[in-house]
């Protein structure tokens, strides 16, 4: 029940103009490179990355989408982010759930079962070679900022995005 997205669902219309201001901060994608882009989310988190993810793709970028959800029910833009994936090669999607429902079918609604840690991401990812995206919990953002630091990941390649 956020103030504002009650104030854009409850009051304005499709066409209706607002003014915005450019994003800010560091949670931004470049353009000047061309390393590997790691878009990792947990939960909610997952809201801007789909936006990346869906720039990215028409960049024809190679893409690591990892994220990580509750289960199917607590999954949101599954079918969106499975379908981008499917259709473009750059794209590798890996999706891990820490408790699966029974009606989850693994491989096709996730590919593991536990939580994102450093074993998921050497198993899938160049981490040596690539600009991370990170957006989650501050406790998660906390954790993969250190897992990624303790590997070598220069500050520089690592973005992170609170989603409390």
């Amino acid at each position: 029940m956020g103030l504002v997205s009650r104030l854009l669902h409850d009051h304005l219309s499709l066409g209706d103009v607002i003014l915005a201001k450019e994003p800010e901060g560091e949670f931004i994608l470049s353009v000047d490179n061309d390393r590997p882009i790691v878009l990792i989310s947990a939960g909610i988190g997952i809201t801007p990355m789909v936006s990346m993810l869906h720039v990215l793709a028409i960049q024809n970028r190679r893409i690591y989408f990892v994220h990580g959800a509750r289960n199917g029910p607590h999954h949101p833009f599954r079918e969106e982010v499975a379908a981008l994936a499917g259709s473009n090669d750059m794209i590798q999607l890996i999706v891990l759930y820490t408790n699966p429902h029974e009606e989850d079918v693994e491989d096709r609604d996730y590919h593991r079962s536990g939580r994102i840690d450093m074993g998921v991401m050497e198993k899938f990812v160049p981490i040596n070679s690539a600009e991370f995206f990170v957006c989650g919990s501050k406790r998660f953002l906390a954790d993969m900022v250190s897992l990624l630091t303790e590997r070598g990941v220069a500050d520089k390649y690592i973005h992170i995005e609170s989603f409390n």
